[in-house]
């Protein structure tokens, strides 16, 4: 049986959740992440630290970049886009050590599907 790491959660757009800012200093407009976005990297960040074991398991005698699997369990059926999400999983990646840098050098994320799951929103992940 294949590995893989659960992470429970749901996990927000990086780009429908952003917030525009004004630099106080200058007054020049610049998008940060929103609170909601920042939250979910951080959520993301615990639980990966907690399965830091398996993903080192997982990706042993592997090189960059990393093919990963991910399949997401969102709460509704609202409409979304894999790229926007798969941005909050990569921040969170590299925030906790999983991956250097989420270029293509060292992170491919892979489509693997997605379900409605109202009780246990989250994301499944694997190597490829």
């Amino acid at each position: 049986r294949r590995s893989m790491i659960k992470i429970y959660g749901e996990i927000h757009s990086s780009k429908n959740s952003r917030e525009i800012h004004r630099n106080r200093r200058t007054g020049q407009p610049y998008v940060a992440k929103s609170k909601a976005a920042k939250a979910d990297e951080s959520m993301l960040a615990d639980q990966l630290a907690l399965h830091r074991r398996e993903w080192e398991d997982m990706t042993a005698g592997k090189g960059y970049p990393v093919w990963v699997m991910i399949c997401f369990r969102c709460k509704t059926h609202a409409k979304w886009d894999f790229i926007n999400l798969v941005q909050g999983l990569a921040d969170a990646m590299v925030t906790a050590g999983y991956i250097p840098d989420d270029d293509v050098d060292h992170f491919i994320p892979i489509y693997a599907g997605h379900e409605v799951n109202k009780k246990f929103p989250g994301v499944d992940f694997w190597i490829a």
